[in-house]
């Protein structure tokens, strides 16, 4: 499942990309610069292929990603990275033992958590993987938008991606399982991606909760162990 979910997410991916229109990408990037110290460490876990990495790293942040698909982790290793603080591996679907021993000022969580079969269990590994202070940046598939409900009943028959979400949060319920795992809140939840990015004037509905498909959270690591 993780292989065709991936595969098919990055078919998307550079779809966008080539039109210029992977507002996603904007969004996560300025999130991971803003909460990521200069010189710091950041782990995309679930990158894909790479693209969003790639992103991160020419802001000369230092990143790894790491995905379970040989295949895209193959394809990220192919992309045109010379001299850029970077580097991909491959590891077991919601399992982190390649990066143990390692830790992150930042994790970038994205488009992840809502195929994990049992997401608490991740996000704790994924605690233990931050430095003190360190941010988790986690985005979920948002309930309360009004677009996805549409698009869920439009297209979801013939979309895959839908049909293999295991979970799909309201903010509270993100929040909730955030707060089992032992992490605290840094900034205010974001909402993004929806059709209006496809228009300057109306794009400002896409960070609003009820048209946002995605909900993206800033959590903090928590003191407690």
């Amino acid at each position: 499942m993780f292989d065709e979910t991936a595969e098919f997410g990055t078919r998307l991916v550079d779809a966008h990309l080539a039109a210029g229109t992977y507002h996603r990408a904007t969004v996560l990037v300025n999130a991971v610069s803003r909460v990521t110290p200069q010189g710091g460490k950041v782990l995309d876990y679930g990158c894909g292929a790479g693209r969003i990495s790639l992103l991160i790293a020419r802001r000369g942040i230092s990143v790894l990603g790491v995905e379970p698909s040989r295949e895209l982790v193959r394809l990220a290793n192919a992309q045109e990275a010379p001299g850029l603080p970077l580097a991909f591996r491959h590891i077991s679907p919601s399992e982190t033992g390649g990066v143990e021993g390692e830790t992150f000022d930042s994790i970038l969580c994205s488009s992840v958590i809502e195929f994990v079969p049992e997401p608490l269990d991740l996000l704790r590994r994924l605690r233990g993987l931050l430095r003190p202070m360190g941010c988790l940046l986690l985005s979920y598939a948002n309930r309360a938008s009004l677009w996805r409900f549409y698009a869920k009943l439009r297209f979801g028959r013939n979309e895959r991606h839908f049909n293999r979400q295991l979970h799909v949060w309201h903010e509270s319920e993100a929040w909730h399982i955030l707060r089992q795992a032992t992490f605290e809140r840094a900034v205010s939840t974001m909402f993004f991606e929806s059709p209006f990015d496809r228009y300057p004037a109306l794009g400002f509905l896409s960070r609003l909760r009820a048209f946002g498909t995605l909900g993206l959270i800033i959590a903090r690591r928590g003191n407690g162990d």
